[in-house]
């Protein structure tokens, strides 16, 4: 399959001051980083809070800057038309002060030499791709719930036509009986508009039902990625284990749940060797030192124990 978005070693980094004599630190956000989007898929990238999901994310879309590294673009139109992005947040991610009209004209407005009616023609037919009334139009964000809020942030992600939408936990901040309806329109608009995808995200359960492939992201490094039904019928790296046993199952099926030692270890003073040798119930005497390289070929591990397997 095609590329559309290929990072590759990449590095974001933070400078911060923290106590009261302003002693400098650096956080390492993201840790040589390489991956490959293709085209027409969904790609889900896993991991815990503070893992660099989000900001690798914002890196991918200019909104933060690397340290170091490359970003490639294959795309049709220019950046801004062909990338979106639609945030975690729908309550903080639009604004207040503006009808839901000119919300999704903005962008229209902005970028293109269009009409007026031609701009109108457009919003009306993508507030009723995401299942909103043209009634909806005239009325504020806080005349809204929490779902309906984030399928006028996802139409807003679609005027411009673009090619990939970047979705940052789209479905954490709602409600657990209006997750599903998020969940399925973004596969719906997947397939109807052709359109790419990286999934942000920490809930499992959604991972398997809505993406392609996974890429699981421990301490600003890709540690497993392969297709999804690989990744969950035999997950290789001992962090994708854990947290796939942590995920709630209906059925027994003997997976026991897997508690990892220690709290996740900070960003500004990364451990040495393998990232997970701090939590890694298989640690050997050269995790603690040495850092494992990608092994494997369509699903690729970082992880010492498969040296002499892959």
């Amino acid at each position: 399959m095609e590329s559309l978005v290929e990072v590759k070693d990449l590095y974001v980094e933070y400078n911060t001051v923290k106590g009261v004599f302003g002693k400098k630190q650096i956080i390492h956000a993201v840790n040589g980083v390489n991956l490959d989007i293709r085209k027409g898929e969904i790609l889900a990238l896993a991991g815990e809070s503070g893992c660099g999901k989000s900001t690798l994310a914002k890196a991918i879309l200019r909104l933060e800057p690397p340290k170091s590294g490359e970003i490639v673009f294959h795309l049709k139109k220019d950046f801004i038309k062909s990338a979106q992005m639609v945030f975690q947040n729908p309550y903080a991610s639009l604004n207040p002060r503006m009808r839901t009209v000119d919300i999704l004209k903005e962008p229209l407005e902005i970028n293109t030499a269009y009409s007026k009616e031609k701009i109108l023609e457009i919003v009306k037919e993508k507030i009723k791709m995401t299942g909103l009334d043209e009634d909806c139009l005239n009325r504020y964000p806080h005349e809204f719930s929490g779902g309906q809020r984030q399928r006028i942030a996802i139409a807003r992600a679609l005027v411009l036509e673009p090619e990939f939408i970047l979705a940052d936990e789209p479905v954490s901040a709602l409600d657990v009986s209006i997750q599903a309806q998020i969940i399925n329109l973004i596969k719906e608009l997947k397939e109807k508009c052709n359109l790419t995808f990286l999934l942000i995200t920490h809930d499992m359960s959604v991972i398997q039902y809505l993406s392609d492939r996974t890429a699981v992201m421990y301490l600003g490094e890709i540690v497993e990625i392969g297709r999804t039904a690989d990744i969950f019928a035999n997950p290789l790296h001992p962090y994708t284990k854990a947290l796939l046993s942590s995920v709630p199952q209906i059925k027994k099926n003997g997976v026991k749940k897997i508690m990892l030692k220690g709290d996740l270890p900070s960003p500004e003073n990364l451990p040495q060797g393998c990232r997970f040798h701090t939590r890694c119930p298989h640690v050997m005497e050269k995790c603690k030192n040495c850092s494992p390289s990608p092994k494997g070929s369509g699903h690729t591990v970082r992880c010492f124990l498969y040296d002499s397997v892959l």
